[in-house]
C-alpha cells in the first residue's frame, strides 16, 4: 500500500488535484482511498468536511466520515482530548483506511502546521505514515517561493518523501518568473538536500 499526502497552503486546490488523481488512479484499475487526519467541518447543520463526503462518494467508500475524518480543526483544540489520545486514534482510522486499498490520498488540513502541538500537523504525519507529499501552493509573489521552500527544508528534516511542488494558479504576469527562477530555485534546493 502507498500512501500520498496532498499537503499545502490554504485554498491552493488540494481537493480538485486529490479528486482528479482519485479519478484517474481509480480509472488504472487501483483501489483508492481517502483520508484526511483534520478536517475542516462546514458551519451549520451537521458541521461535515465537504472534502470527504465529496471523495467519499467519489471513491465509493464505505466507511464513516468520522473515520475518514477523525479530527475536526478547532481553534480551541487544546482543551480537548489528549494529545497521545488524539494521535492514537488518528493512526487507528488510518489503519482502518489503509487496509483495503493499494493507494491512500491523504488530504491536509486547511493549514500545515495545525494540531502541531499534538504531533498531528501535515508534516509530522507524512512522515509517520511514510508517505509521498506532493505540495500544493498558490503563488503570489515572491514569499511564495520561500514558503514552498520552507515547507520542503521541514518535510526533509523529518525524513518525509517529496515528491513534487505544484505551484497553482499562477497569475500571468507571474508565470514567466515562476518558471524561469522559481522552479530552477526549487530544482537546485532539492539538489542540495539529496
Amino acid at each position: 500500500m502507498k500512501s500520498l499526502y496532498i499537503m499545502g497552503t490554504p485554498a491552493s486546490g488540494k481537493t480538485a488535484l486529490a479528486l482528479g488523481l482519485a479519478q484517474k488512479l481509480q480509472k488504472e484499475g487501483f483501489r483508492v482511498a481517502y483520508f484526511k487526519p483534520v478536517g475542516n467541518p462546514t458551519r451549520g447543520a451537521g458541521g461535515v468536511d465537504e472534502d470527504a463526503v465529496l471523495m467519499r462518494e467519489v471513491l465509493r467508500m464505505e466507511v464513516p466520515l468520522e473515520v475518514m475524518v477523525p479530527h475536526a480543526a478547532d481553534p480551541s483544540y487544546l482543551l480537548g482530548e489528549k494529545p497521545q489520545e488524539a494521535l492514537a486514534k488518528v493512526q487507528q482510522a488510518y489503519e482502518q483506511i489503509a487496509a483495503g486499498a493499494e493507494i491512500v490520498l491523504i488530504g491536509g488540513a486547511v493549514y500545515p502546521y495545525a494540531y502541531a502541538s499534538y504531533g498531528m500537523d501535515d508534516i509530522t504525519l507524512a512522515s509517520r505514515f511514510n508517505a509521498q507529499v506532493l505540495l500544493v501552493i498558490n503563488i503570489e509573489n515572491d514569499f511564495s517561493l520561500d514558503q514552498a521552500l520552507f515547507f520542503n527544508r521541514s518535510l526533509t528534516a523529518t525524513g518525509a518523501k517529496i515528491l513534487g511542488n505544484i505551484f497553482n494558479n499562477v497569475p500571468r504576469p507571474l508565470w514567466a518568473k515562476t518558471e524561469g527562477i522559481y522552479r530552477p530555485i526549487l530544482v537546485l534546493q532539492r539538489r542540495v538536500e539529496i
